[in-house]
């Protein structure tokens, strides 16, 4: 080959890879300074500025004998260059991950500082719940509750003081109402706290009466006493323990010599016994939950839940307790000694280990009373996993007939109102029995409330007929057996006022026989024989052959009768009493609107027929 031709077919591609390799030559020729075959082929000059920068200046020889070895230079030359172009690029796939690295880097830098932030933050937050915490237990609370109860774990207490009107004269007459809510499954003693009131002579008294300067409300027990030393009367069940919200009061009245002591339990009472004193130290301090001071006997502190104390320096009537009821608070009436909102809202209180929530005396998930009222019946599902109630009319779908639900009988000594082919054709092995009554009078103590007559077979071990008056429970049977107890309802049901009642029972093989009045059981029998009620049969409001000049004088309304006993379940009860006929128990075989005149089976008359005021405060 000459050299001219040699030169002319190398030359452009031999300069491009010069160029390509400039910066590795270096390395590559390792700083010879002649390539090729004999170190002949070409010369190279190089120049480098602060030993980093370089320039190389390619001298080719003309001489073809110095040619012959360029070919397989160039080769090396080559391989060389595709192994370095291999590794740039794995430089720059590792420059693009550390740049991504970088970025994501970046990125969780930025995350982190956020959750940083916001777990300060939540600190702050958690300090501050932390703090109201504390305060809430302290009785302090900074929390925004706008009807607050206090919560009693056993060593907790809460002393209520007027305020430095300490000087009040003595009392004559008191009363103090709070609603009150125990821990269900906890045993109480009767001698468990409910109120102490502890008065201090500040004002001269009179030395020639029965002077008294504390007054104590218990769980099972209500007195007074002076000096620590006192006296009172056992209450037994009248005030539950079931874990339910219920309104409770105390009022005693002096002036009639030795003292009269009432308690009221949900709007319901009456006298419990001598008072023993006439007079009150007026101006004391209340204490919730705690009896101190009292050597007589042994106090217990209170667990559970209290709200709205209030307390008057007169006698309430049941009316106005009743009231209190219906409003699920408390009540500002004449002669207000101390009054919850003022309690609260001025912090005129000192507590112990309490802590301070908001109020639910009324609240009961489920039903919406407001989309039911007394046209239809709020029907609880009572259902495992059932979530909301549903508002029907009973037996009628979901038309109420001419508003018959919402209406009441009256009813005098010519009426006779009755219902047959009632209930459910099947013998019952219990049963339950309910109705409102309001007397016209507070004169007739013994007169009818209903009666059920059974139909079926004529078998001496089945329940013939079940009467109630204001007396008695006559259950009789068909071979003319009775079984009698009385019913104690005229204690406190003919005040011309409106009552729940309700007789329930639980039959076969020994029966039991369950009153209760307003919610409350009041009585309890049994009779040791066996028992079935057939459940179909006649039901008669205030009439009965068994009593013929008993008939009732009065209004009456919402009888219902269920196929069980609710004495087992008997918060239904409580419920149906609280709410005003606004609720009803499901699963009734007899609804008050099958008492109406368009049905083939009533029979009989009443004096009129009104709009029910169960629920509307008298006056």
């Amino acid at each position: 080959m000459s050299s001219h031709a040699c030169l002319n077919a190398l030359r452009f591609r031999f300069y491009a890879i010069l160029v390509f390799i400039c910066g590795l030559l270096p390395a590559v020729l390792a700083h010879s300074t002649t390539l090729g075959r004999g170190g002949r082929c070409f010369d190279y000059q190089q120049r480098c500025v602060r030993d980093s920068t370089c320039a190389y200046t390619f001298l080719l020889q003309t001489d073809s004998d110095h040619c012959d070895g360029l070919e397989e230079t160039l080769v090396k030359m080559s391989e060389v260059n595709t192994a370095t172009q291999t590794q740039l690029e794995r430089v720059e796939a590792l420059e693009r991950t550390v740049a991504e690295q970088a970025n994501r880097l970046e990125t969780l830098t930025a995350e982190n500082q956020r959750i940083t932030a916001e777990t300060d933050q939540m600190r702050e937050e958690l300090s501050d719940l932390k703090t109201k915490c504390s305060l809430c237990q302290n009785g302090e609370s900074e929390l925004e509750i706008e009807d607050p109860k206090f919560i009693f774990n056993g060593s907790s207490s809460v002393t209520i003081d007027r305020n430095g009107t300490g000087s009040a004269p003595p009392l004559s007459e008191f009363t103090f109402c709070l609603w009150i809510k125990t821990r269900s499954g906890t045993m109480y003693d009767e001698f468990t706290a409910l109120v102490h009131y502890q008065a201090e002579a500040t004002v001269p008294t009179p030395t020639d009466v029965q002077l008294a300067d504390a007054a104590s409300l218990f769980i099972g027990y209500a007195g007074q006493s002076y000096n620590g030393l006192g006296g009172g009367g056992p209450l037994g069940d009248t005030i539950p323990t079931d874990g339910m919200w219920h309104h409770v009061c105390f009022a005693w009245y002096g002036p009639i010599g030795y003292g009269r002591r009432w308690v009221y339990v949900d709007g319901t009472g009456g006298i419990r016994g001598d008072g023993g004193y006439e007079l009150t130290l007026g101006g004391g301090v209340v204490y919730l939950g705690h009896a101190p001071f009292l050597r007589f006997q042994r106090t217990y502190r209170f667990i559970g839940e209290m709200s709205q104390f209030y307390m008057y320096n007169v006698r309430l009537d049941e009316q106005m307790i009743r009231g209190m009821v219906r409003g699920c608070s408390g009540s500002d009436e004449e002669g207000t000694l101390f009054r919850w909102p003022t309690i609260v809202n001025e912090e005129r209180y000192t507590p112990e280990h309490i802590e301070i929530h908001q109020v639910d005396i009324c609240y009961r998930p489920g039903c919406r009373l407001e989309t039911c009222m007394v046209r239809g019946a709020c029907l609880e599902n009572l259902s495992p996993g059932a979530n909301g109630d549903t508002c029907i009319c009973a037996n009628f779908g979901n038309t109420c007939p001419a508003d018959q639900t919402s209406s009441k009988y009256i009813l005098d000594r010519s009426s006779r109102v009755s219902l047959s082919h009632a209930g459910v054709a099947r013998n019952l092995s219990a049963f339950t029995f309910c109705l409102w009554a309001k007397t016209a009078t507070t004169r007739y103590y013994f007169t009818t409330l209903f009666e059920f007559e059974a139909s079926g077979s004529n078998d001496t071990n089945k329940i013939k007929s079940i009467f109630v008056d204001h007396h008695q429970l006559v259950v009789t049977k068909y071979n003319d057996d009775r079984h009698q107890t009385s019913s104690y309802i005229y204690s406190g049901a003919n005040n011309g006022l409106w009552h729940f009642l309700c007789v329930s029972g639980t039959l076969s093989d020994e029966a039991s026989f369950h009153i209760y009045h307003n919610g409350i059981k009041i009585s309890t029998s049994v009779y040791r024989q066996e028992l079935w009620l057939y459940g179909m049969g006649t039901v008669t409001l205030g009439s009965s052959p068994m009593k013929p000049n008993g008939d009732f004088q009065g209004d009456m309304y919402g009888f219902h009768m269920w196929p069980v006993d609710l004495s087992e379940n008997w918060h239904q009860m409580y419920y149906m009493f609280r709410l005003c006929g606004q609720y009803i128990t499901e699963g009734a075989v007899v609804n008050w609107a099958d008492f109406r005149s368009d049905n083939d089976n009533f029979h009989g008359s009443a004096v009129g027929v009104e709009a029910a005021d169960i629920c509307v405060q008298e006056n």
